[in-house]
């Protein structure tokens, strides 16, 4: 099942309407249709706003055999082997398995440390990371709100 499909179904078996997930998400109906039938691209960090939305994991979205994580032509595996990049990591496939490989990219240190991580583990922890980095930056601009607009310091 593709993921425009699964979203669908997790919406539906929640007793949901398009118009509801889009409230949830502070989203206009439209852009639910469109990720639904497949006419609007869907990120990594859109896929967990619909996870959370949906009280459901990345995982059960994206199920574990995505393309979205596995294939080095797809999209979304460049971003997320990008943002690895950026924050100082390299990963790579094992197009056999189910397997990614990430490395530190550390010239601090004298060795090469890998991790070998599953499709399923992998999604799960892209998911708890971009949810604790965006309720720490809602937080940090709350704050700089308080302070800038109110004089408030905490």
């Amino acid at each position: 099942m593709n993921i425009e499909k699964q979203i669908k179904k997790l919406r539906k078996a929640q007793v949901m309407t398009q118009k509801q997930l889009a409230e949830k998400m502070e989203l206009a109906e439209i852009t639910i249709r469109q990720y639904e039938s497949g006419k609007r691209d869907l990120t990594i960090k859109q896929l967990n706003k619909i996870a959370s939305a949906l009280d459901v994991t990345l995982s059960d979205i994206i199920g574990p055999n995505s393309s979205i994580l596995g294939q080095k032509e797809d999209y979304e595996y460049n971003v997320i082997r990008n943002t690895f990049n950026d924050i100082g990591f390299s990963i790579d496939s094992n197009s056999k398995a189910d397997n990614y490989y990430i490395t530190p990219k550390s010239e601090s240190s004298n060795h090469k440390e890998q991790v070998e991580i599953s499709h399923s583990v992998l999604a799960e922890t892209l998911q708890n990371v971009l949810f604790e980095a965006d309720s720490k930056r809602n937080n940090y601009i709350r704050k700089r709100f308080e302070a800038e607009l109110f004089g408030w310091e905490s």
